[in-house]
């Protein structure tokens, strides 16, 4: 079950305390729910050099056909890999002789996008992509296919806490809530986990590192505006 953290800020705003028909209650009520993530997104990139254009472009090519090749040998099916970003740009240096910067080779750069929920292979996939020639891996995140549920999920909470402190108020301060006026939502974020960027070569690594996913947090602030009248005198 997913664990329910509650924190309440409470603001109550009394328009009139002569209690006339314009008398109003404000209260902001906030919730968060963790949830386990169920999808695993990552980026490996492959950056090469050459000193053309093409040689560079061959080689980065050759370098991320076997990165996929790794993936999908590893489990990852085909349709949870999509290119990330690509660029291809001269590489600048200073003439010894003339001090002028001219162009010294080329830098291609290629990403895989990988979205996947096979959490379990997270150490795996960035073993294998390292060893086939990805030295750029990073933007790691767990994260949930299904967002809006839990998105729902705590805007509700949110909501009951601020209509319970909202009633606790009201019988404390002698009043009644007579309708709803108003309904805000200030806030709702989605917080994926995030482990830190990775950046690494297929030389450096030599074992699969350790990852583990951690909790998705979410959040959401809500305001209600009560109208407000005496209670009723026994």
């Amino acid at each position: 079950m997913n664990r329910l953290l509650f924190s309440l800020l409470l603001v109550v705003l009394l328009c009139s305390p002569l209690f006339a028909e314009s008398a109003s209650l404000s209260v902001r009520g906030q919730a968060h729910v963790e949830a386990s993530p169920d999808r695993l997104e990552l980026s490996l990139g492959v950056s090469t050099q050459g000193a053309s254009s093409q040689e560079a472009l061959a080689r980065n090519s050759e370098l991320v056909r076997a990165v996929e090749a790794a993936l999908l040998e590893a489990g990852i099916d085909k349709g949870e890999l999509k290119t990330g970003q690509f660029s291809i740009y001269p590489v600048w240096g200073k003439n010894r002789k003339s001090d002028r910067e001219q162009p010294e080779g080329y830098r291609v750069h290629n990403s895989l996008a990988l979205k996947t929920g096979k959490l379990a292979l997270a150490s795996r996939i960035i073993e294998v992509a390292a060893r086939a020639g990805a030295n750029e891996i990073g933007a790691l995140r767990f994260s949930l296919e299904d967002e809006g549920r839990y998105r729902r999920e705590v805007i509700a909470l949110a909501t009951v806490n601020a209509r319970r402190d909202a009633e606790t108020l009201a019988e404390a301060g002698g009043v009644t809530l007579v309708r709803l006026l108003s309904v805000q939502l200030d806030n709702a974020s989605v917080m994926p986990f995030q482990p830190g960027m990775l950046r690494t070569t297929a030389m450096a690594m030599e074992a699969a590192p350790p990852i583990t996913e951690g909790p998705v947090r979410l959040d959401a602030q809500v305001q209600l505006i009560f109208e407000i009248a005496p209670a009723a005198r026994p």
